[in-house]
């Protein structure tokens, strides 16, 4: 069982718009995600392709840029690895990932091949029986289909 006085250690990989909202959203809803979890949550280390880059939003508070995914994955403090890379990296990174033992959260979609997805559902299956969890970031909450189809629920 973690220690519920650590906090939750995230490793970021991509930093574009989708991990740059995510590392602003982690930012701005810590008093939430404290209060619904006893835990804080901490980026640690974000993963670029290249760390000379300009950015639109700034590095999370005692994160540190890395181009090299290894120096993430392999960085024992990191609880959980949060994937926002480009779609043909997903697989390499989380299969990685969930056999170094780290928990993973993948954006959608998944992967950009059956093979890779095929892939990472095994990866994830053996990780399960050591109580590691992986999961994509699928969600429709703010799809307007979907409040209308609610509407007929």
């Amino acid at each position: 069982m973690a220690d519920s006085n650590k906090p939750l250690v995230v490793g970021l990989a991509g930093f574009g718009t989708v991990g740059g909202g995510l590392a602003r959203l982690l930012e701005e809803n810590a008093g939430i995600i404290r209060q619904r979890t006893g835990r804080d949550i901490q980026v640690k280390k974000v993963l670029v392709r290249n760390a000379q880059k300009a950015r639109t939003v700034p590095l999370p508070p005692g994160a540190d840029l890395t181009t090299n995914p290894d120096e993430l994955i392999n960085d024992p403090e990191i609880d959980v690895v949060s994937i926002c890379t480009p779609n043909n990296v997903h697989a390499e990174i989380a299969i990685t990932a969930l056999n170094a033992g780290k928990h993973v959260l993948c954006e959608k979609p998944i992967a950009s091949t059956l093979e890779d997805a095929k892939a990472m559902a095994e990866a994830a299956k053996k990780a399960a029986q050591k109580g590691i969890i992986a999961m994509n970031a699928y969600q429709y909450r703010r799809v307007p289909a979907i409040d209308l189809a609610k509407k007929f629920i």
